[in-house]
């Protein structure tokens, strides 16, 4: 068994309401915010056996999983994560997907 702190920060367009806090930390393991503040904190253990655990958590949580290679794509995967959340903080929102096409 394997163990892991997922932590995934989250902006917000306005600073979120007590209740919305409540929901969230109802959810998962730890969620930190400072008041006055749109940025919200998760964070969740995740112990995963194998692959088709981690599969399942992915799932869970109503996302597709996608094999993305090795561990030498974790880099060129964090930039893009990135230049996503850049992009979508600058008018684009958060409604798009970068993707790539070899011929």
């Amino acid at each position: 068994m394997v163990g892991y702190d997922v932590s995934v920060t989250v902006t917000m367009r306005s600073s979120p309401r007590p209740h919305e806090l409540e929901v969230l930390a109802d959810q998962f393991e730890a969620v930190e915010h400072d008041p006055g503040s749109t940025t919200v904190k998760i964070i969740e253990h995740v112990a995963v056996s194998d692959e088709a655990d981690a599969v399942a958590f992915v799932e869970s949580m109503g996302t597709r999983p996608l094999d993305a290679g090795g561990l030498a794509m974790a880099h060129a995967l964090e930039w893009a994560g990135i230049l996503l959340v850049g992009v979508a903080r600058n008018g684009a929102g958060f409604d798009i997907a970068l993707g790539t096409h070899v011929p």
